[in-house]
């Protein structure tokens, strides 16, 4: 991909207009500045040439007014609001160049009376959202993210610090119309109802983190046909129950789709995974496991 902006002299020394300058940052390999004309310059930027943090990005906008106005669809591509940031949302001028927010703070009174679907109506390219919630998922369940909105949401990342009694409803999501392709859950007791319609037709990727369940959910509840990736990591004992054994013992029943599988015990207990699952995991194209053993 190549990029181009026109912009002012930021210098009074113009130099010919043959004249190339090469600006190199810690994880920049080359910006060309290509001088076209005694009155502008095109800045030029190659995927190629780029290896950027974000730090990186706001340091060269940093630099003069010219990268900082190239460089705005890099540093307002991602945001993250306090929810009292969230009162002053319409005076915020780059909306259109925001494709992932991430609410950073939980306040129990926001989360039941905020409309979500406003982050739609103010951010037309929004493609993620993380949220960071008190307790349960519940707000969600009667709350619409979308408005009418005909594409998937990209990423849904729900966050709970509470402990063990903070619920994620697979019920909770409904009112997404058009569903999710990626879901991120950390912190939650994931419950089931096998009476509810659960909207995970588009669901492609799913990471568990630190989660509990109990019957009858099963990691298959999410398998829809489509899923292709599925992340778990543990810091807690729950990696020793007989749910997650179950988990590992049924593995090769269910999730026919898969293509990626990442399973990450950062617990000091051995977790052990049983034959019927190593032989299965053959089938996949990519597995990684920390801290796992395999019986043979």
């Amino acid at each position: 991909m190549k990029v181009a902006a026109t912009n002012p002299i930021m210098s009074p020394i113009t130099p010919p207009p043959t004249a190339r300058i090469t600006v190199s940052l810690i994880g920049l390999e080359s910006i060309v500045v290509n001088r076209e004309e005694p009155l502008g310059f095109n800045v030029f930027v190659s995927d190629d040439d780029i290896n950027l943090t974000r730090r990186d990005i706001i340091t060269l906008s940093n630099t003069n007014h010219s990268f900082r106005e190239f460089l705005y669809p890099y540093i307002f591509n991602e945001i993250s609001l306090t929810w009292s940031m969230i009162d002053k949302i319409d005076e915020f001028q780059f909306k259109d160049f925001v494709e992932s927010i991430a609410i950073v703070e939980n306040n129990s009174e926001k989360e039941w009376g905020f409309r979500f679907e406003k982050f739609f109506n103010e951010f037309v390219n929004l493609k993620e959202i993380r949220l960071v919630l008190t307790q349960s998922s519940t707000p969600l369940k009667y709350n619409k993210l979308f408005d009418d909105r005909s594409k998937p949401l990209e990423k849904l990342t729900l966050q709970t610090k509470t402990n063990e009694n903070s619920m994620f409803g697979m019920d909770h999501l409904n009112l997404i119309p058009n569903g999710i392709k990626e879901l991120v859950l950390e912190g939650f007791t994931i419950q089931f109802d096998r009476e509810e319609v659960h909207n995970f037709e588009c669901l492609r990727k799913l990471t568990i983190i630190d989660c509990y369940w109990n019957y009858p959910f099963e990691f298959e509840s999410f398998d829809n046909g489509v899923l292709e990736s599925l992340v778990v990591i543990y810091y807690h004992q729950f990696v020793l129950s007989e749910r997650f054994k179950e988990f590992t013992n049924n593995f090769h029943r269910s999730f026919r789709s898969l293509k990626f599988l990442k399973l990450v015990n950062n617990t000091e207990y051995k977790v052990n995974l049983p034959k019927s699952m190593v032989l299965d995991l053959k089938r996949l194209e990519t597995v990684e496991l920390e801290n796992i053993t395999c019986n043979a």
